[in-house]
């Protein structure tokens, strides 16, 4: 018996209280994020009403770009959450106009904003006094920043460090620059290797194998970042001891002025002491030059799934790798850039994925997933039962002229007489029509962003078979899945409630959708002949 590795979904319990939590860059004065956390579930628990926890670190309330406040927007427009509980309006924003977004959000979806200790009404008087506080907010942030501004300007001017010290020095009783004799050693050999031609990633692994510190193994606690292209983990946590060498660092390091005794800040170079000579510096930055010219030209390869594809065994993103003489030329997990992350989830032929999603929305394969989001889950989004209600309601019409046509050709009316009621019936047709096109964004078919969500792709090495899974925007709760052995032939296609699947069973929250087209159609995508990827 094949068993194929779904994803799990916890489904969030409706009606709860967003309990939002922010700290900027700079934390020093403010409040923390475990102080505003335990004071919201004590508030929730008072008044009886289940939470979620929402975090954002290091993002400024200046904008609505947080990863904690998006997935807050859309747990909201989800009906997940109903109210939402904040430490002090400087929480949730800074900024008039990220203020005025937000409360509009809230109104439309009736959500009850609740401050500290109690829910508030928002009339005219209280958004008003919650205008001038996010002004009084936004003016804070600018002076901040000012602030911040002159003691890097000053610090620059006297050859001082400001906060951390780039690596390869350190600072004495006096916050001055001075060189760390142990790290600028390092530095030299990353600048002799990368002369000898060796690659920045070469480099880091070198290092790492040598088990020389990074800059963060030396500091305690984690750093959380945000996962480009990944709806799965949008945010990544990694405990500093552990973050090792990349090519990025390296290069960094190479570019950097400031190992060859110039500080730039705001286009203004400073002196501070240097690591390497500057003749050298610019010998080994020229060779990076001449390294790229002698690459070769390089050719530009336009994906047409970039940032859709995600592995489900790892949660990173998928990415398109080709060379001209197609070699290469597979979509892949990009974890394979580096050696300690490789998760194995092979790699998947872009022609034949490219058509098998071109196949999946021409042939609206996702309209499985709306037609069966009712029976699959026990309540779903308005969209879908808006959806599905027109739908019946074109049954109904069409039987109503089927009904008027079975009159007339009986001798019961006169087509005359008919005639007022047919124009009723073909205007309704054309307004649900209508409708649905517009709920279903079908003015806009050609771009993949209006219907699919994320793409996710796993490789069952037990079973030799590739998952191919699309979620799409009308619902995050039902996916569609292709199957298809390790040589591209179709094995089946269904949609199901993410709950796991066992192939050749009978499972009620899975519904198997006839694919003739694919079963006859082996090579679809117009490449057999291209090298399967590894």
């Amino acid at each position: 018996m094949l068993v194929y590795t779904m994803w799990f979904y916890i489904f969030a319990k409706k009606n709860m209280i967003a309990i939002y939590t922010r700290i900027s860059k700079d934390r020093k004065k403010q409040v923390s994020i475990e102080a505003q956390s335990k004071k919201g579930m004590e508030y929730a628990n008072s008044i009886g009403k289940d939470y979620k926890i929402y975090i954002d670190k290091g993002y400024s309330g200046t904008t609505v770009k947080r990863p904690s406040l998006i997935k807050l927007i859309s747990d909201i427009e989800n009906k997940i959450i109903s109210d939402v509980w904040i430490y002090d309006q400087s929480r949730l924003e800074r900024n008039i106009e990220v203020k005025i977004v937000l409360f509009t959000k809230f109104k439309l979806n009736n959500t009850i904003v609740h401050i500290f200790n109690a829910p508030i009404n928002i009339d005219i008087q209280t958004e008003g006094l919650m205008n001038i506080m996010s002004i009084v907010n936004g003016m804070f942030v600018d002076l901040t920043k000012e602030k911040i501004v002159n003691a890097l300007q000053i610090n620059a001017e006297n050859g001082k460090v400001h906060s951390v010290a780039p690596y390869g020095f350190s600072s004495d009783k006096n916050n001055k620059y001075i060189v760390n004799e142990y790290e600028a050693e390092i530095i030299k050999e990353i600048y002799s290797l990368s002369l000898s031609g060796v690659g920045s990633g070469a480099i880091g692994e070198i290092l790492t194998k040598k088990g020389v510190l990074t800059a963060y193994n030396k500091l305690s606690g984690t750093l959380t970042t945000t996962n480009r292209n990944n709806v799965l983990k949008p945010l990544k946590t990694i405990n500093k001891k552990d973050i090792k060498w990349s090519s990025t660092t390296i290069l960094h390091i190479i570019k950097n002025p400031i190992y060859k005794g110039i500080r730039v800040f705001k286009g203004i170079e400073y002196n501070v002491p240097k690591i390497v000579e500057p003749d050298y510096w610019n010998v080994v930055n020229s060779n990076l030059q001449n390294n790229r010219n002698n690459s070769g030209s390089k050719v530009k390869h336009n994906y047409k799934l970039k940032g859709f594809l995600t592995c489900s065994i790892c949660s990173r993103n998928y990415y398109g790798r080709t060379r001209l003489n197609l070699k290469d030329n597979a979509y892949i997990c990009s974890s394979k850039r580096h050696k300690h992350l490789e998760c194995n989830n092979r790699g998947i032929n872009i022609p034949f994925l490219d058509n098998l999603t071109d196949y999946f929305l021409n042939n609206k394969q996702y309209e499985h997933i709306i037609n069966n989001a009712s029976y699959l889950i026990k309540k779903t989004d308005d969209k879908i039962v808006q959806l599905n209600d027109l739908k019946n309601k074109l049954i109904e019409n069409e039987s109503k002229r089927s009904n008027i046509v079975d009159a007339i050709g009986d001798g019961i009316i006169k087509p005359n007489d008919a005639k007022i009621k047919m124009e009723i019936i073909n205007s309704t047709e054309m307004e649900l029509n209508s409708q649905i096109k517009f709920l279903l964004n079908a003015e806009n078919k050609s771009t993949y962003k209006n219907i699919i969500n994320n793409i996710r792709i796993e490789f069952n090495k037990d079973s030799n078979v590739y998952c191919i899974t699309y979620l799409t925007n009308y619902n995050d709760k039902v996916f569609f899945t292709y199957i298809f052995d390790k040589s591209y032939n179709f094995l089946e296609s269904y949609v199901t409630n993410n709950e796991k699947i066992e192939y050749g069973t009978i499972n009620l929250d899975m519904i198997l959708i006839e694919n003739d087209y694919l079963k006859n159609n082996k090579n679809f995508y117009k490449s057999s002949s291209l090298k399967q990827p590894i």
